[in-house]
């Protein structure tokens, strides 16, 4: 689903760390492979994504907004080291 201007929320309920972290560097992959011209970019000519994963057993002590804020944090590690790849929280 899209989350804001240019973010992406992808929501893998019984799915451990591990998976979803395989699932994202499969975005960050496939993107890349289609090799779709992004000219205003000065990060790269083509486009990519940088993919922040978060993983929480959901408990009533929580609130949504709890692992949103993991997830964001993991996707500006992923920009800032670099981007075109996976971070795992």
């Amino acid at each position: 689903a899209r989350y804001g201007g240019e973010e992406f929320a992808v929501v893998l309920p019984a799915t451990d760390s591990a998976d979803a972290e395989e699932i994202g560097w499969r975005v960050v992959r496939d993107i890349a492979s289609y090799r779709i011209p992004h000219r205003a970019s000065r990060a790269a000519e083509v486009v990519t994504a940088s993919v922040g994963v978060a993983c929480v057993i959901p408990s009533p002590m929580q609130t949504p907004r709890e692992l949103i804020a993991l997830a964001d944090e993991a996707l500006y590690r992923a920009k800032n080291s670099g981007r075109d790849k996976c971070v795992v929280h």
